[in-house]
Protein backbone atom coordinates (compact mmCIF):
# COMPACT_ATOMS: atom_id res chain seq x y z
CA UNK A 1 0.00 0.00 0.00
CA UNK A 2 1.32 3.44 -0.88
CA UNK A 3 -0.01 6.54 0.86
CA UNK A 4 0.21 10.27 0.31
CA UNK A 5 -0.43 12.91 2.95
CA UNK A 6 -3.99 13.96 3.82
CA UNK A 7 -5.06 17.01 1.83
CA UNK A 8 -8.38 18.70 1.07
CA UNK A 9 -10.20 19.79 -2.10
CA UNK A 10 -9.51 18.70 -5.67
CA UNK A 11 -5.95 20.03 -5.80
CA UNK A 12 -5.24 18.27 -2.50
CA UNK A 13 -6.53 15.02 -3.97
CA UNK A 14 -4.17 15.43 -6.93
CA UNK A 15 -1.25 16.12 -4.60
CA UNK A 16 -2.09 13.11 -2.43
CA UNK A 17 -2.39 10.90 -5.50
CA UNK A 18 0.98 12.08 -6.84
CA UNK A 19 2.58 11.46 -3.44
CA UNK A 20 1.10 7.95 -3.26
CA UNK A 21 2.43 7.24 -6.75
CA UNK A 22 5.90 8.36 -5.64
CA UNK A 23 5.73 6.14 -2.54
CA UNK A 24 4.67 3.26 -4.81
CA UNK A 25 7.71 3.87 -7.02
CA UNK A 26 9.99 3.45 -4.01
CA UNK A 27 8.19 0.27 -2.92
CA UNK A 28 8.35 -1.28 -6.38
CA UNK A 29 12.02 -0.35 -6.73
CA UNK A 30 12.80 -1.82 -3.31
CA UNK A 31 11.14 -5.09 -4.32
CA UNK A 32 10.76 -7.75 -1.66
CA UNK A 33 12.52 -5.67 0.96
CA UNK A 34 9.79 -2.99 0.81
CA UNK A 35 7.47 -2.65 3.79
CA UNK A 36 3.79 -3.46 3.32
CA UNK A 37 2.92 0.24 3.66
CA UNK A 38 5.00 3.04 2.14
CA UNK A 39 4.17 6.58 3.20
CA UNK A 40 5.32 9.53 1.14
CA UNK A 41 6.30 11.33 4.35
CA UNK A 42 8.91 8.61 4.92
CA UNK A 43 10.21 8.20 1.37
CA UNK A 44 9.65 11.50 -0.42
CA UNK A 45 13.28 12.36 -1.04
CA UNK A 46 14.11 8.76 -1.89
CA UNK A 47 11.32 8.84 -4.49
CA UNK A 48 13.08 11.72 -6.21
CA UNK A 49 16.23 9.60 -6.43
CA UNK A 50 14.23 6.88 -8.21
CA UNK A 51 13.78 9.15 -11.22
CA UNK A 52 17.36 8.42 -12.31
CA UNK A 53 18.70 5.24 -10.72
CA UNK A 54 21.80 5.13 -12.92
CA UNK A 55 23.02 8.49 -11.64
CA UNK A 56 21.72 7.86 -8.14
CA UNK A 57 23.86 4.70 -8.03
CA UNK A 58 26.90 6.67 -9.25
CA UNK A 59 26.32 9.42 -6.67
CA UNK A 60 25.77 6.90 -3.89
CA UNK A 61 28.98 5.07 -4.80
CA UNK A 62 30.85 8.40 -4.80
CA UNK A 63 29.47 9.31 -1.35
CA UNK A 64 29.84 5.91 0.32
CA UNK A 65 32.76 4.44 -1.62
CA UNK A 66 33.34 0.75 -0.86
CA UNK A 67 30.69 0.98 1.88
CA UNK A 68 28.13 0.77 -0.98
CA UNK A 69 28.95 -2.91 -1.58
CA UNK A 70 25.83 -5.07 -1.76
CA UNK A 71 26.58 -7.64 0.94
CA UNK A 72 25.62 -8.42 4.54
CA UNK A 73 28.81 -7.11 6.15
CA UNK A 74 28.53 -3.69 4.52
CA UNK A 75 24.75 -3.61 5.06
CA UNK A 76 25.34 -4.03 8.81
CA UNK A 77 27.88 -1.20 8.83
CA UNK A 78 25.58 1.08 6.78
CA UNK A 79 22.59 0.45 9.05
CA UNK A 80 24.65 1.08 12.19
CA UNK A 81 26.00 4.32 10.73
CA UNK A 82 22.50 5.39 9.61
CA UNK A 83 21.02 4.82 13.08
CA UNK A 84 24.03 6.52 14.71
CA UNK A 85 23.62 9.64 12.55
CA UNK A 86 19.82 9.66 12.95
CA UNK A 87 20.35 9.59 16.72
CA UNK A 88 22.42 12.75 16.63
CA UNK A 89 25.75 10.96 16.67
CA UNK A 90 25.10 9.29 20.00
CA UNK A 91 26.66 5.88 20.50
CA UNK A 92 24.34 5.28 23.45
CA UNK A 93 21.16 6.10 21.50
CA UNK A 94 22.28 3.99 18.55
CA UNK A 95 23.13 1.09 20.86
CA UNK A 96 19.66 1.22 22.40
CA UNK A 97 17.95 1.41 18.99
CA UNK A 98 20.01 -1.47 17.58
CA UNK A 99 20.01 -3.54 20.75
CA UNK A 100 23.81 -3.59 20.78
CA UNK A 101 26.51 -2.64 23.26
CA UNK A 102 27.77 0.95 22.95
CA UNK A 103 31.28 -0.30 22.15
CA UNK A 104 29.93 -2.44 19.29
CA UNK A 105 28.27 0.63 17.78
CA UNK A 106 31.48 2.63 18.16
CA UNK A 107 33.49 -0.15 16.50
CA UNK A 108 31.04 -0.37 13.57
CA UNK A 109 30.94 3.40 13.05
CA UNK A 110 34.74 3.56 12.99
CA UNK A 111 34.86 0.55 10.67
CA UNK A 112 32.31 2.20 8.34
CA UNK A 113 34.46 5.32 8.16
CA UNK A 114 37.52 3.17 7.52
CA UNK A 115 35.80 1.26 4.71
CA UNK A 116 34.45 4.51 3.24
CA UNK A 117 37.96 5.92 3.28
CA UNK A 118 37.15 9.26 4.88
CA UNK A 119 35.32 10.67 7.92
CA UNK A 120 31.61 11.45 7.80
CA UNK A 121 31.89 14.99 9.16
CA UNK A 122 32.72 16.69 5.87
CA UNK A 123 29.61 15.61 3.97
CA UNK A 124 27.31 14.31 6.66
CA UNK A 125 24.06 15.31 4.91
CA UNK A 126 25.07 13.45 1.75
CA UNK A 127 26.07 10.42 3.82
CA UNK A 128 22.73 10.42 5.64
CA UNK A 129 20.80 10.72 2.37
CA UNK A 130 22.86 7.97 0.74
CA UNK A 131 22.30 5.68 3.72
CA UNK A 132 18.56 6.40 3.60
CA UNK A 133 18.52 5.54 -0.09
CA UNK A 134 20.34 2.28 0.67
CA UNK A 135 17.82 1.46 3.38
CA UNK A 136 14.82 1.90 1.10
CA UNK A 137 16.18 0.92 -2.32
CA UNK A 138 18.80 -1.70 -1.44
CA UNK A 139 20.20 -3.62 -4.37
CA UNK A 140 18.65 -1.23 -6.90
CA UNK A 141 21.29 1.37 -5.98
CA UNK A 142 24.12 -0.61 -4.39
CA UNK A 143 27.35 -1.60 -6.10
CA UNK A 144 27.37 -4.88 -7.95
CA UNK A 145 23.81 -4.65 -9.22
CA UNK A 146 22.65 -5.35 -12.73
CA UNK A 147 19.97 -3.01 -14.03
CA UNK A 148 17.33 -0.94 -12.29
CA UNK A 149 13.81 -2.37 -12.16
CA UNK A 150 11.64 -1.57 -15.18
CA UNK A 151 9.30 0.60 -13.09
CA UNK A 152 11.95 3.32 -12.65
CA UNK A 153 13.85 4.99 -15.43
Amino acid sequence: MALGEIESDLEGFRTTHWQATQAQTVAVTAGQRAPLVSRFAQVGTVALLCADLKHTRAWLTHVLGPLAADDEQHARLRETLRVFLAGGGSYTAAAAALNLHKNSVKYRVLKAEEVRGRPINGDRVDVEMALTACRWLGSAVLSGTQRPPRFCS
